[in-house]
């Protein structure tokens, strides 16, 4: 649900989207124009224009995680034979 708020003389909408707050300004100190453009915001809300992306793209498997992992870990200068150990033994 979207509300509107009056900050500074500017109206500003209010809503929420999977539980991430947004609040943006309406650019207008007129109340009606405001209630237009927060009509407008509801229906691209209903219609699921607003929101969170849908993430595309190339999926890496778990082996390919703990592939880099291995990589990244045998770079370092700390010694970590054992998490390795625990790598290997799972592959």
């Amino acid at each position: 649900m979207a509300t509107l708020y009056y900050r500074a003389g500017v109206w500003w909408i209010n809503y929420a989207v999977s539980g991430q707050r947004f609040r943006i300004s309406t650019g207008t100190g007129d109340k009606s124009l405001a209630e237009v453009k927060l009509q407008d915001l509801t229906v691209k809300l209903f219609k699921g224009e607003l929101g969170a992306k849908k993430v595309t793209g190339r999926k890496s498997t778990l082996a390919q995680f703990f592939q880099k992992y291995e990589a990244y870990m045998g770079n370092t200068t700390v010694d970590r034979h054992s998490e390795l150990a625990r790598l290997h033994a799972w592959q």
